[in-house]
């Protein structure tokens, strides 16, 4: 994506962990426990941060204000111009493709 940083800012928004191996884990996957506090989440994000996200990251607080505002979970693409909702993608990881974000990318480029 960082062909549109002339563009666009992107930021991740980390959510509460979608498979804590106290409801669900995934085979081969990162053993991540349901969040206690702000700090656990925190380094729970800094994983994902070192797997080679490369852009800005936040956190969600311990409530999901976040998740509970955009409905997040597991993953989602969101666009916000100027301060405005204009793109909001169904659920991850089969709710959208990467293709389709790209295409709006494109559009935003040549604009």
């Amino acid at each position: 994506m960082e062909n549109y940083s002339d563009v666009v800012d992107f930021l991740v928004v980390y959510l509460e962990e979608a498979h804590p191996p106290q409801w669900w884990q995934r085979p081969n996957n990162y053993i991540i426990n349901i969040h206690q506090n702000i700090q656990e989440r925190i380094k729970a994000a800094g994983i994902l941060k070192g797997l080679g996200v490369d852009c800005d990251m936040v956190v969600d607080q311990l409530d999901n204000a976040a998740n509970w505002a955009y409905g997040g979970q597991p993953e989602k693409v969101c666009m916000i111009e100027n301060g405005i909702l204009t793109y909001e993608s169904e659920k991850g990881p089969f709710g959208f493709t990467m293709e389709e974000v790209e295409r709006r990318l494109r559009k935003l480029q040549e604009n």
